[in-house]
């Protein structure tokens, strides 16, 4: 177990620069979609601050973990990343709220919402990952 939980920490360690990259990155990706998700009313936080927990504290350590694994791994730990916080966060119904109004209520029914969340968001660790390395190469050499 001890060794398991060194393996999670040495891959969380990053330069400060690297880190402020992913930061930055993801909580404008985290504001853009719920701002989205409120515009059409599928999906958001009930607090603003929710974005800062859950793309600073819980996607950025996630895309963290996975970053040296091939694209397609870090899709696949992607879908078990984000199907435990999506489920979560509507079982508890304090992290996040969906529409019952909505054309994705009309297409996919109400029970598919957290499904396609967990499909569309677990692209977020290989893109974002990609991004990051593309943008801290830019800004750092």
């Amino acid at each position: 177990m001890r060794a398991t939980f060194n393996i999670f920490i040495d891959r969380l360690d990053v330069e400060v620069s690297v880190l402020a990259v992913y930061l930055v990155l993801y909580w404008s990706a985290g504001f853009a979609n719920d701002q989205l998700g409120r515009s059409l009313k599928i999906a958001w936080f009930p607090r603003r601050w929710h974005v800062l927990t859950c793309y600073g504290l819980y996607m950025v350590p996630a895309s963290l973990y996975v970053r040296e694994m091939s694209a397609f791994d870090q899709y696949l730990y992607g879908l078990f990343f984000l199907s435990i916080l999506e489920f979560t966060g509507y079982i508890f119904k304090r992290d996040s709220i969906n529409s019952d109004v909505t054309v994705f209520d009309k297409i996919f029914q109400r029970a598919n919402l957290s499904l396609g969340m967990v499909i569309y968001f677990a692209a977020y660790l290989p893109l974002g990952n990609w991004l990051v390395s593309v943008v801290h190469e830019g800004l750092f050499g």
